[in-house]
């Protein structure tokens, strides 16, 4: 018994340093802390709850992303009503955090970019 007490306290005392130094290694290749992480898949999953309350398919048709703190809504909805029902139902789930809804409406396509702006003719070149 007492020696397996010790090698499990032998093996976690290896492996917390690795995992610390894991965790450290998020930071720099997201920008973001453990901490920020682990709150941003809170929000997430508060925004997905709620969502589905409201309907269960948007579940599926919604992808609901927390970066820093902000609220990313995107997918594609049935209409106008629909799309600002789950704006409404976000930000109730989360009160004071940014949500940006870039739900597009079904069989609505989105507006163009504006074209880039002509550039000068070229004047000829000197013989």
């Amino acid at each position: 018994m007492r020696h397996s007490l010790t090698r499990t306290l032998l093996t976690l005392s290896v492996l917390m340093p690795i995992a610390g130094l894991s965790l450290a290694a998020c930071q720099t290749v997201t920008g973001r802390t453990t901490g920020q992480f682990v709150d941003d898949a809170a929000t997430t999953a508060r925004v997905k709850t709620a969502l589905a309350g409201v309907k269960v398919s948007t579940l599926t048709r919604v992808d609901v992303d927390t970066r820093n703190g902000i609220v990313y809504l995107t997918g594609v909805v049935e209409d106008e009503a629909t799309r600002q029902r789950l704006l409404e139902t976000a930000h109730n789930a989360v009160p004071g955090k940014p949500v940006v809804s870039q739900l597009q409406i079904a069989g609505v396509r989105p507006a163009p970019a504006e074209p880039p702006a002509a550039s000068p003719p070229t004047p000829p070149a000197a013989r």
